[in-house]
């Protein structure tokens, strides 16, 4: 029969794969049936659903997409060969074959109804194996050896001790639940199997073997008996894995409990040291490179799906975009996140303040220092529009050029070249952010019209925060992590006081702002609850008046249902009328249909 399977390509969790023989979601949520510790992943991502030799994908309404082969795709087709790009996580899709008559592989594991038959010290079963060494124990040990040599890899190793186990003890179904480091809030549990088993890190089995460090035998009873055999990999006190083994017909011998002992206390090492080295690699990475959560764009209200929205559909356009919205509203993230979409992707993504550099050397950092020879350029002579080439060049404040400098950057623009004799050609995308009306500048003169209409053609106004109070909870929850990764503290939750103290002020510095006042309140506490008398503000009951709290609940609603009046009255459990008259009481603005 030829079934489907998803192979993990990148370098976090790469080997790690999956066999497709019924609709699976890949998503962070514990509750998805291939779990990603990826921040850029959202918890329900993406649906695959096995189809002849390939499968059918769904995006689920990621934040942040699903790419088939570097294309973004709301759904499609997976062919053999096809990689499917979920958060960081790349997925080659694999056709394989599996023998006719290989046993039938289960959905799952033995369930917590399964009885516990033994229960046996691993180290007892290490200490009374007999003093002749089993050969095939000894070659699966050295070919364990072997992959741990040097630099191992976690994944790799967790294979190879599923591959040996498989030898030695013979089962129907191996697999390992590797507890791995994820640098944020401890071990994520992570199945490594060559078939398709899911196994609940919460099964009561599970957990006693890891608390217990015993070797466990179990069996279920039904159509057919089931045996299982479940061994904890420790260093110390700490639990790295778990080996899962199960077969029909027949129960494990204590041969075979004893080889089962031996493996786990050798892999412990071996995992331990494969461990360290994973958690290593990931610091040294994280040092080297800005922290992927600071580059994440957090929330799922309607008008941040909009702007997400727009910037899809824009993202392989060539002209200029820009970017207009109150301090703080996050530009330059919207901007990466568009450079990231587009087909420039792979080019460099340059980002200059203007409002931050000074006006005597913005013109020559935007375009470049006059040069005496042509042929003789140095690096300091770039402009950040060179720098650039084959990329995309973010112009924050834009506003703040002066006028002789904005005539210019208009007329690179216009020629499409960066020097008066044409060469070298213009290759970037022009991406500009104002937080004021750019027209009305133009009114007073303190704007090139010119400018203004070459790059105003394709314009995103981005909401400020107080239109996105569903996402507020998300933000904060988000910045709290964060902060408390990144100064080491102890915070891990916001109290409800917290929570609503923050969804009643007003933001007036928008994300921004959000993001220093859980800083300050994190560098603040000395617990693990974030409350709100850690704030910079009051708790204002005004803002959680009966009035105040109606109107937030109509705009909420409106803003769900996409502002159609019939549904969100239905949703909110009111006539139209009443509706349509507390929408005029209370001054809500209903924005025009495009």
């Amino acid at each position: 029969m030829s079934t489907v399977k998803l192979l993990i390509e990148s370098a976090d969790g790469r080997g790690r794969e999956f066999e497709l023989s019924r609709p699976a979601v890949i998503g962070r949520s514990p509750t998805a049936d291939v779990v990603l510790a990826d921040e850029s992943c959202s918890r329900h991502h993406v649906r695959v659903v096995p189809e002849g030799g390939g499968c059918r994908f769904e995006d689920l309404g990621s934040t942040n997409g699903t790419f088939v082969n570097g294309t973004r795709q709301a759904s499609g087709v997976l062919a053999d060969g096809d990689r499917l790009l979920v958060g960081n996580t790349v997925f080659r899709v694999q056709r394989a074959r599996r023998d006719p008559g290989a046993t039938v592989v289960l959905e799952q594991a033995l369930k917590d109804d399964a009885r516990i038959v033994e229960r046996l010290d691993v180290a007892q079963l290490v200490a009374g194996a007999d003093g002749e060494a089993d050969p095939a124990l000894l070659r699966a040990l050295e070919q364990l050896l072997e992959t741990g040599r040097g630099t191992p890899d976690l994944h790799v190793l967790a294979l190879a001790l599923v591959d040996a186990a498989q030898r030695l003890l013979e089962p129907d179904r191996t697999a390992m639940l590797v507890h791995r480091h994820d640098g944020v809030d401890g071990r994520t549990p992570i199945v490594v199997s060559r078939s398709e088993l899911r196994l609940d890190p919460d099964r009561a089995f599970v957990r006693e073997c890891l608390a217990e460090n015993k070797l466990l035998l179990l069996e279920q009873t039904g159509k057919s008996s089931q045996y299982a055999l479940v061994a904890p990999l420790r260093r110390g006190n700490e639990p790295l894995a778990l080996l899962y083994v199960d077969r029909r017909k027949k129960p494990f011998t204590p041969a075979q409990c004893a080889l089962a002992a031996r493996l786990v206390a050798s892999g412990g090492s071996l995992m331990h040291t494969a461990d360290l080295h994973e958690r290593l690699r990931s610091e040294v990475a994280r040092q080297q490179r800005p922290d992927p959560a600071d580059t994440r764009i957090v929330g799922e209200s309607p008008p941040l799906k909009d702007v997400l929205r727009h910037l899809r559909r824009n993202a392989s356009a060539p002209g200029p975009l820009l970017f207009v919205g109150e301090t703080g509203t996050g530009k330059e993230l919207f901007a990466r996140h568009l450079h990231e979409l587009s087909p420039r992707r792979n080019g460099p993504f340059v980002s200059i303040n203007c409002s931050a550099t000074p006006d005597s050397q913005l013109e020559a950092e935007i375009l470049g220092r006059k040069r005496s020879d042509a042929k003789a350029i140095t690096e300091d002579q770039l402009g950040a529009i060179e720098r650039a080439r084959g990329g995309s060049l973010f112009l924050d404040e834009i506003d703040a050029l002066d006028l002789a400098s904005q005539a210019r950057l208009a007329a690179v623009l216009r020629e499409r070249s960066q020097r008066a004799d044409g060469e070298p050609p213009l290759d970037v995308r022009l991406i500009a952010a104002s937080a004021h009306d750019l027209a009305s500048l133009v009114r007073t003169g303190g704007f090139h019209e010119e400018l203004l209409a070459l790059i105003a053609t394709d314009t995103v106004v981005l909401p400020p925060l107080r239109d996105r109070r569903d996402d507020i909870p998300l933000l904060a929850d988000h910045f709290l992590k964060l902060h408390a990764r990144r100064i080491n503290r102890r915070a891990r939750t916001l109290s409800h006081d917290a929570l609503r103290a923050l969804s009643a002020y007003q933001w007036p510095g928008n994300i921004r702002e959000l993001s220093n006042v859980i800083e300050r309140a994190v560098m603040l506490s000395s617990g693990e609850e974030v409350t709100a008398k850690l704030f910079p503000f009051p708790l204002d009951p005004g803002d959680l008046a009966l009035d105040n709290v109606e109107k937030i609940a109509i705009e909420r609603a409106l803003a769900f249902c996409h502002y159609k009046k019939g549904a969100a009255a239905k949703a909110l459990g009111i006539s139209w009328p009443t509706l349509n008259k507390k929408i005029a009481d209370y001054g809500i603005e209903i924005p025009e249909k495009d």
